[in-house]
């Protein structure tokens, strides 16, 4: 069963709908404030005015994001804001003296699966105070189709891969320092992004990092130093891929820096046009249109080759028929003895369908001892991790790291309703994600 997980929603999106004197931020103005890294996707939406704005979802759990920027923080916080889903108060997070972006506003989980509808109503009391809108967060019902959405996935995720010189940093990230080691995302999208954070209890000195897609050419990503006093820097983005054609995809990552520098951090990853993989039906008769629709072409070709070979099955078991009977009839006129043909084997499925064969029909076959194989379908629920044999890349043969993957994620998978928190190193303070 594929785990929870977030579709994100950038304040731009069009599904957004805003009341009251809302604008724009100038790119990249607030990118450097406080340590929990720019605005997803560089982009913040203003009010300096009472407001409000609504998104309808269908999920279970939605939350608020926006940058934090206020004064009386813990008397009289201005801006302020309030949420409500379906008209029910959700209150808002505490409000922080630092100001920052990323924080968590407000949120709630466990709602009914179904239809809601958020609103955020804003009041502020100086026109010189902004309230700073970035992004709404929900886990969308199971059924809901996600094609054209971006998702979040998280380090923990059961479609990343890491070998052996990986290890979980606090629980919230994870971490190498070694070189040439390794680590891959099998997703279904067209592009997606890499989120990590740069923690100032490892040396600052820049290194590097490489990534490929589906086993093609390498390209070099800079991993950026700190400077000596630095704090701990989150929600830094390491690369976006280009645009590939919408489908399944393998992302294979390098760490080409050492342990004398900025080690390469995994927190979370966006994918964007992303949607989940079919899942597989454990019980029943599988709909058809529901299994069509799920698989998509490669689901098509596939069940019109079983519909095919059926019918060829038919056609040839009519044919064998009418020869025995034709054979049965001259058998009884010329007074010999005749013995009936043994019925076909057949191999087949679990749902006792003809197979599919490269040659698209069923021959008759002398029958064996032993039964013949039964054709098992085990349909899978998430596309099949890379194997150990990684695709080879052009480093020296001495900085190829290990390749034997370990699958580091919790079986359970607990649904994520709220922040993760960052295990301190030392000096590093929780971020918000």
């Amino acid at each position: 069963m594929a785990p929870d997980r977030w579709v994100v929603i950038d304040d731009t999106d069009p599904d957004l709908d805003y009341n009251g004197t809302w604008f724009p931020a100038t790119t990249g103005r607030q990118d450097n404030v406080g340590n929990f890294g720019p605005p997803y996707l560089d982009t913040l939406r203003g009010i300096t005015t009472d407001g409000s704005v609504s998104f309808q979802f269908n999920g279970t759990a939605i939350e608020v994001r926006g940058t934090n920027d206020v004064v009386n923080f813990d008397t009289n916080p201005d801006p302020t804001l309030e949420c409500f889903v379906d008209g029910t108060s959700l209150g808002r997070e505490t409000s922080s003296e630092f100001a920052e972006n990323n924080p968590r506003l407000c949120g709630t989980s466990g709602l009914l699966d179904g239809n809601h509808t958020l609103q955020i109503q804003v009041k502020t009391q100086s026109p010189s105070r902004a309230f700073w809108l970035d992004q709404i967060r929900y886990i969308p019902s199971p059924t809901l189709p996600l094609d054209n959405t971006t998702i979040l996935i998280e380090n923990d995720d059961p479609a990343i891969q890491f070998d052996a010189q990986w290890r979980s940093l606090g629980g919230t990230a994870n971490l190498t320092n070694e070189q040439g080691s390794v680590a891959q995302v099998t997703f279904v999208g067209t592009s997606i992004s890499w989120y990590a954070f740069i923690p100032t209890e490892f040396p600052h000195n820049t290194s590097q990092g490489s990534w490929s897609m589906d086993g093609g050419e390498e390209n070099i990503f800079l991993l950026k130093g700190l400077p000596p006093d630095s704090t701990t820097i989150f929600n830094q983005k390491y690369f976006t891929t280009p645009e590939f054609p919408v489908g399944p995809h393998n992302l294979t990552v390098i760490f080409h820096g050492s342990n004398q520098t900025v080690p390469l951090c995994l927190d979370y990853l966006y994918v964007k046009n992303g949607s989940f993989p079919a899942k597989s039906s454990t019980s029943g008769s599988p709909n058809i249109g529901t299994s069509l629709s799920a698989l998509g072409r490669k689901g098509i070709i596939i069940a019109c080759t079983i519909v095919s070979a059926v019918f060829c099955f038919l056609g040839i078991t009519c044919l064998i028929f009418r020869r025995r009977k034709a054979k049965n009839k001259r058998s009884i006129n010329e007074g010999l003895h005749h013995t009936a043909p043994t019925q076909l084997p057949l191999y087949q499925n679990s749902h006792g369908a003809a197979p599919v064969t490269s040659t698209g029909y069923v021959s008759q076959a002398v029958p064996q001892p032993s039964p013949p194989p039964v054709l098992t379908i085990t349909p899978s629920s998430y596309p099949a991790h890379a194997g150990p044999d990684l695709p080879s890349t052009s480093l020296p043969q001495g900085q190829r790291g290990r390749r034997t993957l370990h699958d580091t994620s919790n079986s359970s998978h607990p649904q994520r309703t709220t922040s993760k928190r960052l295990v301190s190193l030392g000096p590093t303070s929780p971020r918000p994600r």
